[in-house]
């Protein structure tokens, strides 16, 4: 169970300190908000809400930088290291934002994100899973809230899917603008072939990457640094093998 859980709990010491949440979990249903994520206008949605966070990236010459991580930590903490390393450039020369936002700060993440976690997909999930519990403790303030909308596993999956293959359609957005190819970094060893990166991300960055949208940099090791090119594998093919 704590497999299916992952994704949302390695957010919670940050959620902690997200006021601006509601105050309580919004139980939205999976299909209503398949429909939102599925929708190419999300992209679309997104990258509006990442120029509104940081405008340097609606500028002509910025090198944008996205990125994946799969298994938590250390793959979350390595890739989070980079994204913060990418945006400390005081030029913006440089600019690097994830599916959360611009940076990995509470402050700058999108507003889509938030609702997102509003919804609390995984908590549902687990407590919708047999045997079904009339409540469900969400993640933000450790509470008991009762479960209205149950959701299936499986849909969690989807909704975090779709909202992740919509992230990366922001990249040839992102390249229209600025006028460069995204620089993708990925940290991603020891991922599961059945979790989100293997079965949503990484099949829309092929087809990205043979649109020219995008350069997809595997790391080889959690001490990967984005400036040494010889701690990164290039292109999809390059992916490091899925764990069964």
């Amino acid at each position: 169970m704590k497999l299916f859980a992952a994704r949302f709990l390695s957010f919670a010491a940050l959620l902690v300190s997200l006021q601006a949440l509601a105050a309580a979990p919004v139980q939205t249903s999976p299909t209503a908000k398949l429909k939102t994520v599925r929708a190419k206008s999300f992209a679309a949605r997104l990258w509006s809400e990442a120029i509104k966070l940081e405008p340097a990236l609606k500028r002509k010459g910025t090198q944008v930088h996205m990125g994946y991580w799969s298994l938590r930590d250390p793959n979350r903490a390595a890739f989070v290291r980079v994204l913060n390393t990418i945006n400390k450039s005081s030029t913006k020369a440089n600019v690097a934002f994830w599916d959360e936002g611009v940076g990995s700060s509470v402050a700058r993440q999108f507003p889509s994100y938030r609702i997102m976690l509003q919804e609390a997909w995984y908590e549902r999930a687990v407590a919708s899973t047999p045997p079904v519990k009339a409540t469900f403790q969400w993640d933000v303030d450790h509470k008991q809230y009762s479960l209205t909308v149950k959701v299936a596993l499986p849909q969690a999956d989807d909704v975090w899917g779709e909202y992740s293959q919509r992230y990366a359609e922001m990249a040839p957005l992102a390249k229209a603008t600025t006028g460069k190819v995204v620089k993708v970094w990925c940290f991603v060893t020891n991922a599961g072939a059945k979790r989100v990166f293997y079965k949503y991300e990484l099949p829309i960055l092929r087809t990205l990457e043979g649109q020219g949208a995008v350069e997809v940099h595997f790391a080889k090791t959690v001490s990967a640094d984005w400036k040494r090119a010889g701690d990164w594998t290039i292109g999809t093919a390059s992916a490091p093998p899925p764990v069964p």
